[in-house]
């Protein structure tokens, strides 16, 4: 460890240092702790949609089943949705006493906190956004889930003091083998994973898409949520 583990890991899991020390072996300084696991959990964890370990979830919290989170990693490798490969990232991350760490999604679940005016002077409400072409954990070419996606939020680990995003549930560069490791969030990142919004006009009834990342790339909450964690 790096340092005095940091919330939501003070004190520790010792089933999570297993995964985090073995994962970031021989790192000596922050940055490539962080790296290293964020790397290891894309290589090794598979996404799968549907509600798995993060639950009750809304715009300022949420809970994490870190304990089955660990044991269907163990079984079949298996960490669920974009919230749960964030949450349990942030595990990983903590655990080591890397600090400055909290989740964050792309902008709120909230569906009245989703409208916005639209180019044509209409109200939208936000459905979804689609992504670039990107690599869902595990990595390689197998995973029904690569290409793009049609995704209703995406969740991920940000470090509050820079802006900066790691994210073990995708990457951008497939031949890499390496996820989101320090990536600038309303820049680089924003405008890797969003290729459009879709939205609903309520006037019409019709889809509105809008190609801009930046139209409603509403980081939320603002600063961020330590989500509970539970070994029930």
């Amino acid at each position: 460890m790096l340092d005095t583990a940091k919330a939501p890991m003070n004190p520790a899991w010792v089933s999570v240092l297993r995964y985090s020390c073995r994962w970031a072996f021989q790192a000596q300084d922050e940055p490539t702790a962080a790296r290293k696991v964020t790397n290891a959990l894309h290589l090794w964890g598979a996404y799968q949609e549907g509600i798995w370990f993060a639950r009750n979830y809304d715009d300022i919290s949420e809970t994490f089943y870190l304990r089955q989170c660990l044991e269907r990693l163990e079984a079949d490798g298996t960490v669920g949705q974009c919230n749960d490969f964030a949450d349990l990232l942030l595990c990983l991350q903590t655990s080591l006493g890397v600090s400055d760490r909290v989740v964050q999604r792309t902008h709120p679940l909230n569906v009245s906190a989703r409208v916005e005016r639209l180019p044509n002077g209409h109200e939208g409400v936000l459905i979804d956004f689609t992504t670039h072409t990107i690599d869902v954990a595990p990595w390689g070419d197998s995973p029904p889930y690569d290409g793009s996606a049609r995704w209703v939020y995406h969740q991920f680990v940000i470090e509050t003091s820079t802006a900066l995003v790691w994210d073990g549930c995708l990457q951008f560069h497939p031949s890499y083998r390496l996820a989101v490791t320090g990536m600038p969030r309303d820049t680089e990142y924003r405008d890797r994973l969003v290729r459009q919004y879709n939205f609903l006009d309520t006037k019409t009834g019709t889809q509105v898409e809008i190609a801009d990342p930046a139209f409603f790339w509403v980081p939320t909450p603002q600063s961020g949520l330590i989500p509970s964690i539970t070994s029930q």
